[in-house]
């Protein structure tokens, strides 16, 4: 069963942004400013990555660690969603929810369960019912 699309308000006021040329050169197809930011950050961090001795041959293949990578992960990261929710915010919420947020949680406060067993001291009363005084029974004839 697939999940229902449910807009709100909020929803419809709420649309993605897009830049269709830089300098009055059009770009090939429209790109979000989610996706701009996200193909910067990758490029920041294979910039920074590529100063290790370790990782030094990114600058080998250059074509495809500075424009490939970039573009692919723009791409995953703002078209496919975990849990209804993007990659990004869906590991954030994770990752808050893991390490965060204490366990256990009543009405958005975090309080601690006692270890010991409960030992009661008063003596515990119920109510019986016959079996003839229930509607059931009158109404199956028993």
């Amino acid at each position: 069963m697939k999940p229902k699309l449910c807009r709100n308000y909020r929803s419809i006021w709420m649309f993605e942004k897009k830049l269709y040329s830089i300098q009055d050169k059009k770009l090939p197809f429209p790109v979000t400013y989610n996706q701009l930011i996200i193909a910067g950050v990758t490029l920041v961090g294979i910039f920074i990555l590529s100063r290790f001795p370790f990782l030094s041959s990114i600058n080998d293949k250059w074509m495809f660690w500075y424009l490939l990578v970039p573009f692919v992960s723009a791409w995953f990261f703002s078209r496919f969603k975990a849990d209804g929710k993007p990659p990004l915010k869906y590991a954030w919420s994770r990752f808050r929810h893991l390490y965060l947020e204490p366990d256990l949680l009543n009405r958005y406060n975090s309080f601690t369960v006692c270890k010991k067993p409960m030992k009661y001291k008063a003596k515990m009363k119920y109510r019986r019912f016959k079996d003839e005084n229930t509607v059931s029974s009158k109404l199956l004839g028993k």
